[in-house]
């Protein structure tokens, strides 16, 4: 398998700091993706955030 083929183990390699700018390039323009993202964010804190967001 190539190095560059998209797929989550080539991600991984990349690290934290690439994958979160990468992510904030993505979601730019998007309110849904924007949403999905404070979602994870929220649901890493706990169900209370969680029904905060909601």
């Amino acid at each position: 398998m190539s190095k560059t083929t998209l797929n989550q183990a080539n991600l991984e390699k990349l690290g934290a700091e690439k994958l979160a700018a990468l992510v904030m390039d993505l979601v730019q323009g998007s309110a849904a993706l924007q949403r999905r993202a404070r979602m994870e964010l929220s649901a890493a804190q706990g169900p209370k955030e969680v029904a905060a967001d909601i």
